[in-house]
């Protein structure tokens, strides 16, 4: 802070704010750490995780009551973690008002959920992930053979799939197969309307 007042010549600077962005957030209701995908709970890792949940609990404005799973060993240690550093932390976590009943943010371990990767949802969503991938909002799309100029494989395509960009996908995000081939259809009939030259 010292350097960018002195730095401030001509006192351009009104005002400084600290944010607390060690998180990745993919919708207004999901976020992302953006840790390495099946990975032990090294030390430094279960560090990333509590530094990135401290951020995003600084960033709600929330004191939870923490409870996490009892059969997990990662997610006691976690608990520990994130609860050792709010109390090391009490002058960042005064928030004004007290909340009558406080948030809780329960601690689940996936690796005891031997159940959710062997479903398959039929919603927007889960059909591009499980078909192209979706990594923090961004969708890595092949091109096929035919697109390249010298007849060999053409490169990927980046695509950002955001509720927050992408109207589309907002409205569909948890669309049914079903329902979402109608939404297509009038989606196509209303470019084409609005773009007579792709008519035909």
């Amino acid at each position: 802070v010292r350097s960018l007042a002195q730095a401030d010549q001509f006192e351009l600077v009104r005002q400084l704010r600290e944010l607390y962005a060690d998180f990745f957030a993919l919708t207004p209701s999901s976020f992302s750490l953006c840790l390495p995908a099946n990975s032990a709970m090294t030390t430094p890792l279960a560090d990333r995780t509590r530094d990135g949940l401290f951020a995003l609990l600084l960033a709600l404005k929330k004191k939870p009551a923490i409870r996490y799973q009892a059969s997990s060993k990662d997610a006691e240690h976690i608990a520990a973690l994130l609860s050792q550093h709010l109390d090391q932390h009490q002058e960042n976590l005064d928030f004004g008002r007290g909340e009558d009943v406080p948030a809780i943010l329960l601690i689940l371990d996936r690796s005891d959920d031997p159940v959710t990767p062997l479903l398959n949802q039929w919603t927007y969503q889960a059909m591009v992930h499980e078909l192209l991938g979706i990594r923090n909002n961004m969708v890595e799309i092949p091109s096929d053979t035919t697109s390249s100029s010298k007849g060999g494989v053409g490169e990927s395509q980046s695509a950002v799939l955001s509720p927050v960009t992408d109207d589309f996908f907002r409205e569909n995000l948890h669309t049914d197969f079903g329902a979402l081939h109608d939404a297509v259809h009038s989606k196509l009939a209303e470019v084409k309307m609005a773009n007579p030259q792709l008519a035909g």
